[in-house]
């Protein structure tokens, strides 16, 4: 039963995809002849916080390149306040997976894509169907850094006009650089970051102490990654009785009872809860202020790199080689398990196929925190 639930659900993509692969001379044909310059570029990434910070740097070079391109973002609605200020997009279009779930659905966005008659699309979600699609809608350029497996899309890769295949153990940034730079495209680390116009009000409405500022990442979107409240009490604990810095507790507003609980265990002055309190586009004045954060890797540890705050990246199941934050000081804990790593940048493990979770529950609280005073006692040293 659940053998034929898979197959129907991946009926529609192989059934475009075997399609399409009859279709390709006619396609080839039927595409619209590519303009000197782009005028319209589409950059689709759908996935969250983390990877669409990723992709800034991609956003920045097109922007730069091609100022006089209409450039078009398709975002997962949680981006939506990450982008909303980004004088470089002239259009966000918001979609998830639902987007293009289904025949109908597939058809109905090839449409649309069509119908915007854009020149270029550069595909950092480059799943099957969007390996297809593009072609479809007779967009001329079709550029992707594609995945190192599943063999249905690397045969789909000869669809792409520019393509280059992920390498294991290479940061996926510096494969985009390489793409791009054959297109003429410089790219840099850069990933600019734009605020609410009413950030500072908010933060400076927090009332924050002065001095060293310690912020810590209470929980995550992805459960297998999660520290766990006694190992965010554990490691503030640590944190308060060995420096004279305060501890933001850093979340959203679902974190607030888990904040709240931890803030009762404390008992401390020095830890101040944030959780809930600003919105994504306030949270970078923030994060700005911070000597060091503290997380697991999610989308806010990526938010502070992009600001230049060093951090502590308990790795858990990913693999830093490939998707990393790149402050030159920033620490990174690893469990060197055998099952490791079980998490990569074109496949996000949600559950651990070993039961254990032993590459987030094997790191203490001690180790944790003895990487946090290192960084805050590096930077505070004249």
């Amino acid at each position: 039963m659940r053998g034929r639930s898979r197959a129907r659900r991946s009926g529609p993509p192989m059934m475009l995809w075997l399609v399409t692969w009859l279709c390709q001379p006619l396609l080839w044909l039927a595409q619209r002849r590519e303009p000197a310059a782009p005028r319209r570029i589409l950059l689709v990434q759908t996935a969250k916080i983390g990877d669409m910070i990723c992709t800034l740097p991609v956003i920045d070079a097109l922007a730069r390149r091609f100022p006089d391109a209409a450039l078009t973002v398709m975002h997962h609605p949680v981006n939506r306040a990450l982008l909303r200020h980004d004088p470089r997009i002239a259009e966000r279009w918001e979609a998830d997976s639902s987007a293009w779930c289904g025949l109908g659905a597939k058809l109905r966005l090839v449409r649309r894509l069509r119908a915007a008659r854009y020149d270029w699309i550069v595909l950092g979600s480059p799943n099957l169907p969007w390996l297809l699609m593009p072609l479809w809608a007779g967009i001329p350029r079709r550029i992707a850094v594609t995945a190192n497996h599943g063999r249905s899309v690397q045969r789909a890769e000869p669809l792409l006009t520019d393509a280059q295949r992920h390498q294991a153990e290479r940061l996926i940034v510096d494969e985009w650089a390489e793409l791009l730079a054959r297109l003429d495209v410089p790219v840099a680390r850069d990933k600019p970051l734009y605020a609410a116009p009413d950030a500072d009000a908010a933060v400076t409405a927090l009332g924050l102490p002065d001095g060293a500022l310690i912020g810590i990442g209470v929980s995550a979107a992805n459960k297998l990654k999660e520290l766990g409240e006694d190992k965010v009490a554990d490691v503030i604990a640590a944190l308060l009785a060995r420096s004279d810095a305060s501890v933001l507790l850093v979340g959203g507003p679902d974190d607030r009872p888990l904040a709240a609980r931890i803030g009762e265990r404390l008992a401390s002055p020095r830890v101040i809860d944030t959780t809930g309190r600003l919105a994504l586009d306030q949270l970078p004045v923030l994060l700005a202020r911070l000597a060091v954060y503290i997380s697991v890797d999610s989308g806010i540890i990526y938010l502070a790199d992009a600001l230049g705050v060093p951090v502590v990246s308990v790795v858990g199941p990913t693999d830093p080689r490939e998707q990393r934050p790149l402050h030159p000081q920033s620490r990174f804990i690893i469990e060197q398990l055998p099952c490791y790593p079980c998490s990569t940048v074109f496949h996000t493990a949600s559950t651990c196929r070993v039961g254990t979770r032993a590459c987030i529950g094997n790191v203490t609280a001690t180790r944790i925190a003895d990487e946090a005073i290192g960084l805050l006692q590096q930077n505070q040293t004249p």
